[in-house]
């Protein structure tokens, strides 16, 4: 597995979370502010199902909360 940045920038991934059936992995190109996106990935298929953007510059550290249970 190897996520994907923006403009095809080097993606840096720098943390993980799991929460459930998903990883999520902060990371991103060195290009200043808001450069730092997630990767949300499928654990079981080991691919990329959703990418959030714009999350921070360089960030290193994530927490994945599950929902509460009902």
């Amino acid at each position: 597995l190897y996520p994907e940045a923006p403009g095809g920038a080097t993606p840096r991934p720098r943390g993980i979370a799991v929460c459930g059936p998903y990883a999520c992995v902060i990371g991103g190109a060195k290009e200043g502010a808001r450069s730092s996106l997630v990767w949300v990935v499928d654990i079981a298929a080991g691919t990329v199902v959703g990418t959030v953007t714009g999350v921070g510059n360089e960030s290193y550290f994530l927490a994945a909360i599950p929902p509460p249970s009902t």
